[in-house]
């Protein structure tokens, strides 16, 4: 083969790979942003199982449950600049796709988005957040973000996930309380954490 022709074929397969890929656009629809929410006692209840008789009586008892853990949720409010579900844990979301490469829009709505079909579009229905009691014996509690996603991936069919995330630290919730400066940190690392992992979710998911 010529020399002429071999570098001309070496500057043809140079100038193909050095072409920019294209962004892919993925659309972030959130139906719902959640609630902050402390579940302690009604936790407890669920983990230990108890059956009160009658649907009345156990309507009641989760109500004193759920007042309880309502003053529980005021003392750690008090030292929680943000506490929604959504702000910390879709910026967190929005900026690792960025990163990645992918060209980020968001919307609201409580009717699922779908996506064209070459682009991505993910619904994201958060149920709530907060500080969960995770250890019935030794009373500890740890941060947490619970919610639901349905992606759209072109003409594939739709992807459904269930996701709850929790904070590496668990501590009694007196201990958390004295800490004070260690509620804010907690709550606000779960829910970057969330948006981590589920971005790379979309980033390593089957193409």
């Amino acid at each position: 083969m010529p020399k002429n022709l071999i570098c001309l074929c070496l500057l043809i397969g140079l100038n193909t790979n050095a072409l920019p890929n294209e962004k892919q656009s993925v659309s972030l629809n959130l139906n719902n942003g959640g609630k902050f929410d402390v579940l302690y006692h009604r936790a407890e209840s669920a983990a230990t199982g108890i059956v009160l008789a009658g649907l009345i009586g156990y309507g009641i008892e989760e109500g004193i449950r759920g007042g309880k853990d309502g003053k529980k949720k005021d003392q750690l409010l008090s030292y929680i600049s943000d506490p929604s579900c959504k702000n910390i844990f879709l910026s967190s979301l929005a900026e690792k796709l960025k990163k990645e490469g992918y060209d980020v829009s968001n919307s609201q709505s409580s009717e699922n988005v779908k996506a064209g079909h070459d682009k991505l579009s993910l619904n994201i229905k958060i149920n709530s957040c907060g500080f969960k009691l995770v250890n019935t014996d030794s009373k500890q509690v740890s941060a947490f973000i619970d919610f639901k996603t349905i992606l759209y991936d072109g003409n594939k069919n739709p992807v459904k996930q269930k996701y709850i995330f929790f904070g590496k630290t668990k501590t009694p919730f007196e201990e958390l309380l004295q800490s004070k400066l260690s509620i804010e940190k907690e709550f606000s690392s779960v829910l970057k954490k969330a948006g981590k992992r589920l971005a790379n979710k979309i980033v390593y998911r089957k193409k």
